[in-house]
């Protein structure tokens, strides 16, 4: 069986009010290692590590920087290739797993070998910030940090305090 993997550096809660959308494609940046694509409501980093693994990092405008996970030890290796950008969209490759991203407005979806899941919103609630996902009845959807739940993680809520 094939998974892939991306994990997420924010903290993550399902909120009972409704996600905001990621806002529209401003510009896509190359810094050295990452690809950054700029909205009108944040900015989206992708970063590669070892074993096909891409962290993608959302930051709302007016985020300030902050240490919030020391959980990764491996430096980041050399941003995801790009190998479409176009007026509608644009696509990265990491091994076997592509990030499509439609541009008006973002939305970003992750698949490998036909099975995908897509960000659709962030939102903050309370103390916590939140992404939203949109998964497919019985996808399995893994992350999240370790807890004592099953690996699956589809069905729970998890508040992570990194």
């Amino acid at each position: 069986m094939r998974f892939f993997g991306f994990f997420l550096l924010l903290l993550v809660h399902t909120p009972a009010k409704a996600a905001e959308d990621l806002g529209t494609f401003r510009e896509l940046v190359y810094h050295d290692d990452a690809v950054v694509v700029l909205t009108s409501k944040g900015a989206l980093l992708f970063r590669t590590y070892p074993n096909e693994v891409l962290q993608t990092t959302w930051e709302p405008n007016g985020y300030i920087g902050e240490q919030v996970s020391d959980a990764v030890l491996a430096g980041p290796l050399a941003p995801p290739k790009v190998v479409q950008n176009d007026a509608r969209s644009l696509r990265l490759q990491v091994g076997r797993l592509y990030v499509t991203i439609q541009k008006q407005p973002v939305q970003v979806y992750y698949s490998n070998s036909g099975r995908g899941v897509t960000l659709a919103g962030f939102g903050l609630s309370g103390q916590y910030r939140y992404l939203q996902f949109t998964i497919r009845p019985g996808e399995p959807f893994f992350g999240a940090g370790s807890r004592s739940v099953p690996l699956n993680r589809n069905g729970y809520r998890l508040a992570l305090n990194n």
